[in-house]
């Protein structure tokens, strides 16, 4: 699921850059923020964030389990094609899932 700068500012209203992710779930929490951001939060790979345009923009590149229900056959085929790629030496899974989930957005 995308989420929008309207929806980062909303979630994260009270937020004071730069915040830690901790911090940003604990806002969001208190924002009560659907559980999918908050959940999406929790996965993000930098400990801190600058300003709320490096959220927006780690969120539009990070994975999350709740995506393989939007795109199962995206899932299908990352799996099919990192299958190929493991046994040639290639990328790992979510490496594949990652390049597929920017690649068809």
């Amino acid at each position: 699921m995308d989420f929008s700068p309207e929806d980062v500012r909303s979630c994260l209203e009270d937020a004071r850059y730069p915040t830690s992710k901790e911090d940003m779930i604990s806002i969001a929490d208190s924002n009560r923020a659907p559980d999918y951001f908050i959940q999406r939060i929790g996965t993000l790979g930098r400990a801190e964030f600058s300003e709320p345009g490096g959220v927006v923009a780690e969120l539009s590149t990070s994975f999350s389990s709740s995506d393989l229900v939007v795109y199962p056959r995206l899932l299908a085929r990352s799996c099919e094609t990192s299958t190929r790629a493991i046994s040639a030496g290639g990328h790992g899974l979510l490496d594949r899932l990652r390049y597929f989930m920017t690649s068809t957005s």
